[in-house]
Parts: C-alpha cells; structure tokens; sequence
C-alpha cells in the first residue's frame, strides 16, 4: 500500500510538472529556425544554477497550468544556463548581467523584448503578451520606416519599442529623427538622442556638439560636458581593446582615458571594474586578478555582486591564497545576511580549502535554510564531504 501511495505522489506531481511551461532541450539555432517556420517568438529563461529567484520561478510560475498554456501556445520555450555552453555566448550577444532574464527573440535572431527578476503568474502572463504586440505592431512600424517615413511620432515610437530589441534600427529611427526635427529641443529629446551616442562619428554625436546652447536649456552645462566625456572615454575603449581576445592592447593610455574622466582618486576603481566586465567571460585568470584588488573591501560592496564574483573565481580556481580571500569575502556577505545560495557557495569554497567539518556545517546550513525545498547542490555536496 505504502509503494501504491509513493507511485501515486510521483505520478501526480509529474502531471502536475507537465501542465506547466515545455522547456525544448536543443541547440539555439533550432530554436531560431523553429521560430522562423511557425512565426512565432522564442522565450528563453535565461539563468544561472546559483540563483535563487530563477529556482523560485522554476517552482513557482513555470510550473502553473495557466503559464504553461499560454507560453506553449504562442513561443518556442527554453531554459538555457548562461554559464555553461553556448549561453555564455548567448549572454554576451544580449547582454545579460544578472538573472533570471527573460529574452523573446524573433525568427531573425533580433531581441524583440526583455524582462528580468522574480515575477508573479499573472504578470509574466502579461509580459509575454507584451511580447506578442511588440512582435505583430513592430512589423508594421519597420515597413512604415523602410519606405521613408518622417512622422516624429512613428520614430518616436520605433525608439521606444526597438532600444532594447533591435538597437541599430532604434538608432536609425532616432538619427532620422533629429535630422528631420524643426521644432525646439524637449527634455523628452534627451532619452531618444543620448543613448544613440556610442562613439564621436555617430550622428547623433555630431548632433550633440553642433546643437550644444540648444540642448543646455534642458540638460546642464555639467551634465553635457560629461557625456562628452564619455563618447571620448569609449573612442578610446575601442581603440585599445580587443574585445574577442579580451584583451587590452595598451593598458597605459586607456587608463589615462580614464584618469581624464574620473581623476587620479577614482580612476583605478572605475578601469578595475571595466576590466572586470572585460574579462568575466574571456579570462578567468585576470578577472580573479582583477577582482582581488576590485573588491579589496568587500562589505562595502552589494552582497549579491560579491557572491556572483565569488562564486566565478570559486569554479575557476584552484590557489589557496586566492581562495582564502575569497572564503573571507564570503564570511562577511552571511554576516549580512545567510541564505541558501551564498551558504552552499562558502560550502564549497571550505570544501576547496580542505576544510571539510566548516564544508559540511554550511552545506547542512544551506539545506536548512531552503526552508524545506529542494536545494540539490547542497545535498549532493554534503554526501560528497560524508563519504
């Protein structure tokens, strides 16, 4: 009686697993193409197996029947670690930095929408839908572009609804723009010309300059004085990095690039943490090198910048000393704080260290403290340390 009742639970909880969200376990080009032949976007939940609100989705909204219904309706759904594999490519091609990220791209391979962090059932009901009309109306508002349209309104609104999708036709509707405007610089006219101005040969740049008592009516003189700084600053990232390679071919002068704007005092702190998002996917050796001086001082850091930065070097290396240094970093994050994820992480960092009794205290202390859900990691590190 007692197996009958065991086989009952299991089958009813893989019943209740499959009502939820289908996750397609493929490559990232079959999604694409699969979009491309049902038109139809691809979500792809976007996570890191540390993460504690991506685990809490898993369980909480993937797994609802009224989520699953609607997203296996209208996407092509997958779950892919940006960690491992081809999602640290996938990370980098659409600048994902934090999880769970939510990305719905087109058949095209072009971002059509983005969302991040923990959501309700009803509202990541809404965000796909979001997704869908961004989808259908941006069809519309691109051919409208492509034969020529000026209307201030309809660029505007293609600025809006392709930035975070399709940044180069955001960029081209926003140059079209401000090549056609006739009318008075707005403070609205900030948020679609600023953040167009990737480099000095932009347009919108040349824009900038040539219009400068204009824009200063609505944006002060410091505040102009400082984007122009920044356009200079990336002139010069570019010049001297080699972003394939990750690498930095003349450290020298790009550091004077950025004493020129931060000054001497801020300077190192802002170029460590350039070189930090240089170097996290390219270089593991040089991103722990980096992060040792960057975060020196860790509790006047965000625990949970500090706990992601432990964890890479924690994977990646191997040096005591290094190690060590990290293991403090840790202590102090619980010290502010103790959860299930960042106790698993020193776990295995004392566990690295051969300290086995202080590995297994916390992995039986983030087991506990994922209140009675399943923290795998954790199980499965401590039968590690017993055996």
């Amino acid at each position: 009686m007692k197996n009958i009742l065991s086989v009952i639970a299991v089958l009813m909880s893989l019943s209740l697993y499959s009502q939820g969200i289908h996750f397609e376990k493929t490559t990232y080009q079959e999604l694409i193409n699969k979009a491309k032949k049902e038109n139809k976007l691809v979500f792809i939940d976007a996570y890191a197996s540390w993460c504690g609100p991506c685990k809490m989705m898993v369980r909480n909204v993937f797994s609802q029947k009224k989520v699953g219904d609607f997203y296996n309706k209208n996407f092509i759904n997958a779950k892919i670690d940006m960690e491992k594999g081809e999602g640290r490519k996938i990370a980098q091609n659409f600048r994902v930095f934090s999880y769970p990220t939510y990305l719905f791209i087109n058949g095209d391979g072009v971002l059509i929408s983005r969302n991040r962090g923990y959501i309700q059932p009803h509202n990541f009901i809404t965000l796909g839908e979001e997704a869908q009309m961004a989808f259908k109306e941006g069809k519309g508002l691109a051919q409208q572009f492509k034969n020529g349209a000026k209307s201030p309104e309809l660029l505007k609104k293609m600025i809006k609804l392709y930035t975070s999708s399709d940044f180069e036709l955001a960029k081209k509707a926003s140059e079209r723009y401000f090549e056609n405007k006739t009318t008075s610089f707005t403070q609205e006219d900030i948020n679609y010309l600023i953040p167009f101005m990737k480099s000095s040969k932009d347009k919108n740049f040349v824009y900038f300059l040539n219009h400068k008592k204009e824009i200063t009516k609505v944006l002060p003189e410091k505040d102009y004085h400082l984007v122009q700084q920044q356009i200079e600053l990336t002139d010069a990232i570019n010049e001297y990095t080699d972003f394939k390679k990750g690498k930095i071919k003349n450290e020298k002068k790009l550091r004077q690039e950025f004493v020129n704007l931060f000054g001497e005092q801020k300077a190192e702190n802002q170029f460590d943490k350039f070189k930090l998002n240089l170097y996290q996917n390219t270089n593991s050796k040089k991103f722990t090198e980096t992060a040792l001086r960057y975060y020196e001082k860790s509790q006047n850091f965000n625990r949970k910048e500090v706990t992601q930065t432990s964890w890479i070097i924690a994977q990646n290396s191997n040096n005591k000393a290094t190690l060590k240094k990290v293991c403090v970093w840790m202590e102090s994050v619980i010290m502010r704080g103790e959860d299930a994820e960042n106790t698993y992480i020193l776990a295995k960092i004392y566990q690295k260290l051969g300290k086995k009794a202080e590995a297994k205290m916390f992995a039986k202390a983030s087991i506990d403290l994922s209140r009675g859900k399943k923290m795998l990691l954790a199980e499965k590190l401590l039968k590690e340390l017993e055996n």
